[in-house]
């Protein structure tokens, strides 16, 4: 079997803090290539050589590289350890999201879109490999791939056709109140991203009443959306969100996830 080469970065990019942790990970999937290597099994193959001058004969023992045969298990049934390892999980998780509203409520999200996403589990094993382009999330490289070829691949991301998650929340009431407020929109908004979530967030001017909406889809978005939060006032009395219906431009459906200040008596569900 031809051994793969292994994929060589130059001085400056082992240097630079932004693919340190793209080089480690396409360093340790090269180790791992080279042990699954080293396990293929061995045939041992005995040759008989004559030796034309003396007429004797000779036995050397060679071993060969055998290929390993394919699995006969089918992906439904592969998936179902993993379905039953994912039911566990999230009852983990629920043990002690209690007092981390925003990873509550990102968990929520997941888990309710995971049944659908089983389903569509045969189009993710087709997708489509493209080489990287700036700007590409890390996340989406295949490292596998990037090994073999020795250059960046990068994964198509699948057509998303969950709901797309809105938190609303209300920009008044007393400062604590509004801080806490702020506090779990955040964490909420982070660990949505932590899932490659796009989502929106949505609050009304609380004495104007005009809707105020932000798409994030990363930390920057964010950053932005927070800046105009902030512009706004947060008057102890004002409209809320949640005297408006919400819609999707273009159409589709909504998660939306409300996000308040108020204080959760511990035990409560």
């Amino acid at each position: 079997m031809i051994k793969e080469p292994r994929l060589r970065f130059t001085r400056e990019e082992q240097t630079d803090p932004a693919l340190e942790k793209p080089i480690r990970r396409a360093q340790k999937a090269a180790v791992r290539a080279d042990k699954a290597q080293a396990r293929i099994p061995k045939k041992k193959v005995r040759q008989t050589v004559m030796d034309p001058d003396t007429g004797k004969k000779t036995t050397k023992l060679t071993f060969e590289e055998q290929a390993k045969p394919p699995s006969k298990l089918s992906h439904a049934v592969r998936g179902a350890p993993a379905n039953a390892l994912l039911a566990g999980a999230h009852k983990e998780i629920r043990k002690s999201e209690q007092d981390n509203v925003g990873v509550e409520s990102a968990h929520r999200l997941e888990e309710s879109a995971e049944g659908g996403a089983r389903l569509a589990a045969h189009s993710c094993r087709s997708q489509k490999l493209r080489p990287y382009r700036e700007g590409d999330s890390l996340r989406m490289i295949h490292w596998k791939m990037t090994a073999k070829r020795d250059e960046l691949v990068t994964r198509e991301p699948p057509e998303d056709t969950r709901p797309l998650p809105v938190l609303t929340f209300d920009h008044f009431g007393l400062p604590a109140v509004v801080d806490r407020t702020l506090d779990r929109l955040e964490g909420t908004s982070l660990a949505l991203l932590e899932q490659e979530r796009v989502h929106e967030v949505r609050w009304l001017h609380p004495e104007t009443g005009a809707l105020r909406s932000f798409r994030v889809g990363g930390e920057r978005d964010w950053e932005a959306c927070l800046a105009a939060i902030l512009s706004d006032p947060a008057p102890v009395r004002g409209r809320s969100i949640l005297e408006q219906a919400l819609t999707r431009e273009g159409g589709g459906a909504i998660y939306q996830i409300h996000v308040t200040g108020k204080e959760v008596p511990h035990g409560e569900a």
